[in-house]
This record gives C-alpha cells, sequence and structure tokens, in this order.
C-alpha cells in the first residue's frame, strides 16, 4: 500500500472526533498517517486527538496552530507536512467507510489517476436521515467529463472531503486552498485540480458519510458574509481555469455556463439577503459590455439550463421585478 496522509483540521470539534478518528484508524487500509491540526480549539479537541491516536498503532502527529486561522489554513499546514503518496482532507466531524481508502487508492494506483472520489451520503442528526448525493458520473475519466457532468447536473460536489489527490501532482501544480476564506475554499481548489489534472475518476460506491448538525459551518451559510465568499471563491476558480486549462471544452462550460451562473448568482444572493442598496449598486455593472456578453452567453446552454438566460433577460430588462421577486 501507498502511503496515505489524512489531513484533518479540528476546531472545537470534540463533540465528533472521537468518533471521526475511530473511524479513520478502522480502514481497511495498510498504510495510513494521520495528521491532526488543532486550529487553536478552546473545548477538548487536543485531548481526545492525544487519547485516540495514541491507543492506535496508526503513526499520527497533532500539529497545534498559535490562534484560529480558519479550515484553508489549517489544510495547508497539514498538507505541508504530508510525506504520502497521497492526501485524503477529511473533516473532524464525519464518518468514512472502512473501505474508503483502500477502494479510492487502488482505482488511483491501478489507474494512474491524479484524483479520485467516491459517492457520500449526507446524515442529518436532527431527524435521524440519510440522502444520498445525486452523482450520476459513472464512466468519468477526465476532467472535459468532470466538467460536463457538473453542467448537465449529474454531480454537485463542492467538497474535498471524498476525493484523494496524489501529493505530487498538488506539489507540481502549486495548488493549495486560499488562506482568508470562510467558506467555498474546498470547492475552489477541487475545480482548480480538475483543471489541471490528466485523469480524474469517480467510484459509484458509497464511502463517506457527511454529518450535518447544528454547530457546523455549513449551517450558516446563508449569512450574507459566508455567501459573498463563496461567490469570490467561485470567482477565483473559473478565472484560474480559464488561465490554465488548454482544454477548450473545458473552456467552453466555464465562458457560457459557469461565469453567467455566478453573476447571477451574485445579484440573487443580494435580493435574497435583501440588501437593496448593494443590488442596486450591483446593476450598475450590467452597463458594461464585457458583463452583459459573459450573461448573454448563456444563451449557448439554453437547451440544458433555459432558466438562467431567462433570469439574465430578467437582470437586463427588469432589474426592479427581479430583485422583488427573489427577495427573501
Amino acid at each position: 500500500d501507498k502511503l496515505v496522509s489524512v489531513i484533518i483540521p479540528a476546531y472545537n470539534a470534540s463533540a465528533h472526533l472521537e468518533r471521526t478518528l475511530t473511524s479513520i484508524i478502522a480502514q481497511d487500509y495498510g498504510s495510513l498517517e494521520v495528521i491532526i491540526v488543532n486550529d487553536a480549539s478552546t473545548d477538548s479537541s487536543l485531548e481526545i486527538a492525544h487519547k485516540v491516536l495514541s491507543g492506535s498503532a496508526r503513526p499520527h502527529r497533532i500539529i497545534t496552530l498559535p490562534q484560529n486561522l480558519v479550515v484553508s489554513c489549517a489544510r495547508n499546514t497539514g498538507l505541508k507536512a504530508a510525506r504520502g503518496e497521497y492526501v485524503w482532507f477529511c473533516d473532524a466531524d464525519d464518518l468514512v467507510d472502512e473501505r474508503f481508502l483502500r477502494v479510492l487508492c487502488g482505482e488511483a494506483q491501478g489507474k494512474n489517476a491524479d484524483i479520485v472520489f467516491c459517492g457520500l451520503t449526507h446524515y442529518y442528526e436532527d431527524s435521524g436521515k440519510f440522502v444520498d448525493e445525486k452523482i450520476n458520473a459513472v464512466n468519468m475519466t477526465s476532467p472535459e467529463e468532470y466538467f460536463e457532468a457538473w453542467a448537465d447536473d449529474k454531480l454537485y460536489l463542492w467538497s474535498v472531503w471524498n476525493f484523494i489527490f496524489r501529493r505530487d501532482f498538488l506539489r507540481k501544480s502549486n495548488l493549495h486552498f486560499s488562506e482568508g476564506c470562510i467558506y467555498g475554499e474546498d470547492a475552489e481548489f477541487v475545480m482548480k485540480a480538475v483543471a489541471l489534472a490528466s485523469r480524474v475518476l469517480f467510484v459509484r460506491d458509497i464511502l463517506y458519510i457527511y454529518i450535518h448538525h447544528k454547530s457546523q459551518t455549513i449551517a450558516k451559510r446563508k449569512e450574507p458574509a459566508m455567501m459573498h465568499s463563496l461567490l469570490l471563491a467561485r470567482f477565483r476558480m473559473w478565472r484560474f481555469v480559464l488561465r490554465h486549462t488548454t482544454r477548450r471544452s473545458v473552456k467552453n462550460y466555464v465562458l457560457n455556463f459557469c461565469l453567467p451562473d455566478t453573476l447571477v448568482n451574485k445579484f440573487t444572493s443580494c435580493a435574497k439577503a435583501g440588501d437593496r442598496e448593494r443590488y442596486t449598486r450591483l446593476t450598475r455593472c450590467l452597463k458594461h459590455k464585457r458583463v452583459r456578453e459573459i450573461l448573454l452567453s448563456s444563451v449557448r446552454f439554453i437547451a440544458k439550463k433555459p432558466e438562467l438566460f431567462f433570469k439574465f433577460l430578467a437582470l437586463a430588462y427588469a432589474q426592479k421585478l427581479y430583485y422583488v421577486l427573489r427577495k427573501g
């Protein structure tokens, strides 16, 4: 087995950390190292990590940051410390099937892939329900097919937990998480990596369990600051993809679907937040020829995403009505 570095950022994760670490230690894969990056937790996360890991035979390291630097910095710290041929960024409050590393690493090694990801399910603690993520990208092997599947609503993945990456690929590509980004940093990382990868593989097996609970960051994602961070992350990643990919089909998806969709979402987030002043300021950009060209290009995807083009028409000719319809 090739060594896998499991990087786990932990900030006040005492309620779930022991269960998460136990599921990682129980992997039926022989060669892994656990790297905990304690992001200046004020609860018992550090003590729990020491207790669980010291009682296992798995190699491990615990790195404590001097102050809370949010998840992007924690993941970058873990990535710098990693020694494995593959890296896996696992959240401190989730669960994983014992076959996760065996299956994904087997695919990565056997088919020489830079990135491999698997199916996942969502578990909601308040209701006790499981909801499988919709992923229909069954035969995907290339970045082009990843973007095509994403544009066709065959997958909706914005996080890194159910992915493994070849570390040498990340190093040579100089990929890291955008520090200071409070939401959307993982989606940005994944899309940048996919754009540069030579081979991306999907495994249908549901091997990752994403736990939804009231104290997690994603529960606050509707806050204006979070949505603003998300949209900035998306603009950064689309710009990166356009600058670095040589694949014509990928550029087509970004220019004619991804960028228009992100621009429309910017207006929608302001309207939903009831921020009339910011929305009005934003509408001024519609006077710029380049902005209108980007939004108008969505007509090329009208067969797949007709609502996107009609949202553009509403923004172009009925801005006040669009605000009223989307408010709240």
